[in-house]
């Protein structure tokens, strides 16, 4: 299975921004020695959900560090970018880590105070989305010998004419696809090729399990290579609050502190699906090292991946920042052992590049 860190890490206040980069950039480095597969990225604005901010800015810091983790954004909100903007932070982070990043596009977050700020609505986000996606791959599949190309959206006007520089490490394009919760979308993006990122709402649940069979299905019968087929499903992946403590005693405790949390998503623009007690086995997965370990095994059943959010802010583990210090060293050292992992492979570009160079030494 592939294990990732998801680093979408809340701040006290302004005085406590400094410290928390600084474990967070500690966390996603940690992870990458230990084999783990990812360190994913998030962006929102003005909500206390992410303290970096830009996932881009942010990735571009770490790429160079990485040794061989990918870096992933779920998602880049694309209400908040021009297309073009967002072709050209796409291409320099797949330039920058050599193709290993995979970037998903959505929406935005439902919590009051992310789109507001920007002059947007909730019920303007989702088709701006799918508009400014559009957008992107024709881009990525014009040649620059080509006749100009209109950029242009409902929300957007423009013309290309030249060449986007830079080009993009992987051909045709970065390793891009949408993050969804809906069953069109998982069809759309199976019929064009990419892959999909579920985010939190995948579970064990059947409804869970039909919609990424569903992915599987369209996928399989659009027509794909076997090779662009194996690399979509290699990306499936679900994301959830992770907390490890010592003792059942602890959990159990832990368990108590979610209840209220849950009760009180409505009141602030979280999804109906993290609501109340169901909600909770849905988002998190908690425990002593042992059972968080057999809970994320489970998950396999359903995707490859699993992303665990580790560190607090609105959405994640109602923990201080010290436990969830002390949950990421139980995570390293005492889960991480028990699960059998795997790491990403190259990009195609890399290994054909491995391969002549081998015929050449030979």
């Amino acid at each position: 299975m592939y294990l990732s860190l998801f680093l979408n890490p809340g701040s006290p206040g302004p005085d406590n921004d400094l410290e928390v980069f600084e474990t967070t950039i500690a966390h996603a480095l940690e992870a990458d020695k230990a084999g783990l597969a990812a360190i994913f990225l998030t962006e929102h604005h003005f909500s206390g959900h992410n303290t970096y901010t830009d996932p881009f800015m942010f990735g571009s810091y770490l790429a160079p560090q990485l040794t061989q983790a990918y870096i992933g954004i779920a998602v880049m909100c694309a209400p908040f970018h021009n297309a073009l903007r967002m072709v050209e932070y796409c291409n320099i982070l797949d330039v920058l880590t050599r193709g290993r990043c995979i970037i998903g596009m959505g929406p935005g977050f439902s919590r009051p105070g992310d789109l507001e700020p920007f002059g947007m609505t909730r019920d303007q986000a989702s088709g701006m989305t799918d508009q400014r996606m559009e957008v992107m791959l024709k881009v990525w599949a014009r040649e620059e010998t080509d006749p100009p190309l209109d950029v242009s959206t409902d929300w957007d006007q423009g013309i290309l004419t030249n060449r986007v520089s830079p080009a993009p490490f992987r051909k045709p394009h970065p390793l891009f696809g949408r993050g969804t919760t809906t069953d069109a979308t998982v069809v759309r993006n199976a019929e064009l090729g990419l892959p999909v990122m579920f985010g939190i709402f995948v579970g064990l649940d059947d409804d869970s399990r039909k919609q990424v069979q569903l992915y599987r299905d369209t996928l399989r019968s659009s027509g794909h290579s076997p090779e662009r087929i194996a690399e979509c499903e290699r990306f499936l992946a679900t994301s959830k609050a992770v907390y490890v403590v010592e003792t059942e005693a602890e959990a159990e405790a832990y368990y108590e502190q979610l209840r209220p949390f849950h009760d009180a998503a409505e009141s602030i623009g979280a999804p109906r699906q993290l609501w109340g007690e169901g909600g909770i086995k849905r988002a998190h997965v908690f425990g002593t090292p042992e059972s968080v370990a057999e809970q994320i095994k489970a998950y396999s059943e359903v995707v490859p991946g699993f992303r665990c959010a580790m560190l607090p802010g609105p959405g994640g583990p109602p923990i201080t920042h010290e436990q969830a210090k002390k949950s990421f060293r139980l995570l390293m050292d005492e889960v991480v052992p028990l699960l059998d992992l795997d790491t990403y492979p190259d990009p195609p570009e890399v290994q054909a590049q491995h391969s002549l160079t081998a015929e050449v030494s030979g």
